[in-house]
């Protein structure tokens, strides 16, 4: 492996952990270069180097302090939030015009779900922004004392994927507005080609800014109240996920008994496939989210348990 490689790899641990251990590893890796193959020797190093990142954020293992832990697991739930909101834009994406499939009675169970995952959407934005308000103080505090230079890195790398995202956004919405709804649900080639670019696109951005948060609040001096109030605020998003995932299964299964066209654009009464690839992924990615925020959620208040 050469020096560079290495030293890539290195890149990936936690500041402190190259500190301590970098030079250690670089022993190591060239004690083992000759009984395993380099590419095995990398694969481990990046599985360690995620464990590590892991570790140093507080959202695995034990040998940190109850506060870390607490704050860990609350910055799991914002992480799973983040992802969940991906899943929940696909969602919508792909349930434009929903209500003209069905009609008369049969609107009734689909429409109450529906209304019931944008209610919790609504909650769970307005928790979220609790949350970061609440953060605020110790945000200016940390500002002040020269903290800017130590998330600057994250914070303008996320504001420059934002930038190109809203760049990228322009054509894509004065192409959307040419095409009708079975042309913007699949049955258009090069459209879906590029919202899937344009989806990655998003997802980057969206990582960008989360692991900026994450970033940023780890070095936050947080209160042990005002951390009391974001472990709750964070066990109300993930209630928030949870509603969202189960109004999403009630609308998707009331939709597919009473009107399975829809999810194909084909005409009203034929048959279709009820799994689009447009809809099954992001409701798994809001399946993921939620049971990351359900981890998330129990392990902020067991750190507290724990201790007593």
């Amino acid at each position: 492996m050469s020096a560079r490689v290495l030293r890539l790899l290195l890149w990936l641990y936690p500041p402190a952990w190259r500190a301590r251990y970098g030079e250690e590893l670089d022993e190591l890796v060239g004690s083992a270069r000759a009984e395993q193959g380099t590419a095995r020797i990398a694969l481990d190093l990046v599985v360690a180097a995620g464990r590590e990142r892991l570790r140093s954020a507080g959202l695995i293992g034990d040998g940190i302090t109850t506060a870390d832990r607490e704050r860990g697991g609350v910055l799991l739930v914002l992480a799973a939030w983040s992802l969940f909101v991906l899943g929940g834009i696909g969602v919508e994406k792909a349930s434009e015009q929903w209500q003209a499939a069905v009609t008369g009675a049969g609107r009734a169970l689909p429409a109450h779900a529906f209304d019931l995952l944008v209610g919790a959407a609504v909650g769970g934005c307005l928790l979220t922004l609790a949350g970061i308000t609440l953060a605020l103080g110790s945000l200016r505090t940390f500002l002040r004392h020269g903290g800017w230079r130590r998330i600057r890195v994250p914070i303008l790398r996320a504001s420059a994927l934002t930038l190109a995202t809203g760049v990228a956004l322009i054509p894509l919405m004065l192409w959307a507005q040419r095409l009708n709804v079975a042309q913007r649900n699949g049955h258009d080639t090069t459209y879906a080609v590029a919202i899937a670019l344009f989806a990655a696109l998003f997802a980057l951005c969206l990582g960008a800014w989360t692991l900026a948060a994450v970033t940023t609040a780890r070095q936050l001096d947080l209160t042990p109240q005002t951390l009391a109030a974001e472990k709750m605020l964070a066990a109300g998003v993930t209630a928030a996920m949870c509603v969202m995932t189960g109004a999403t299964a009630v609308w998707w299964g009331a939709l597919a008994s009473r009107a399975p066209w829809f999810f194909t654009g084909t005409r009203p009464g034929s048959a279709g496939s009820v799994l689009p690839l447009n809809l099954v992924v992001p409701v798994v990615l809001m399946l993921l989210a939620t049971v990351l925020g359900a981890l998330g959620t129990r392990r902020s208040f067991a750190a507290r348990h724990a201790e007593v």
